[in-house]
């Protein structure tokens, strides 16, 4: 780990330990920011990207233990990997060589 690093994450740390309030509104923060960087100008994606983090916190806002809301994200992650390889393999299956309609053709008159 670089040195900037573990100096924001101790930085941080104190923030919890004398403001936990401060703590999160400084998290929320930083969330923004990294997500307006990863959308760049598409409005569209940021607001798609907020309202998932809005259902992630949702859902770990209900436990108060860290490794409980840790084990909870990792849940909340591999759900979603499990979603995408369904929406790919469907993807797949609907494109082999059974499921294709032969085209019908139609003769015109000359």
């Amino acid at each position: 780990m670089s040195d900037e690093f573990e100096q924001k994450f101790d930085e941080l740390v104190e923030l919890f330990k004398k403001n936990p309030e401060a703590f999160y509104k400084k998290c929320d923060q930083i969330i923004e920011s990294k997500l307006i960087e990863m959308c760049g100008d598409d409005p569209l994606r940021l607001e798609r990207y907020k309202k998932m983090h809005w259902r992630i916190q949702q859902e770990l806002f209900k436990f108060k233990d860290p490794i409980a809301r840790h084990n909870k994200l990792v849940e909340i992650f591999w759900k979603q990997v499990d979603q995408f390889h369904k929406s790919l393999n469907d993807l797949s299956h609907n494109h082999t060589k059974e499921n294709k309609k032969s085209a019908t053709i139609i003769h015109f008159k000359k």
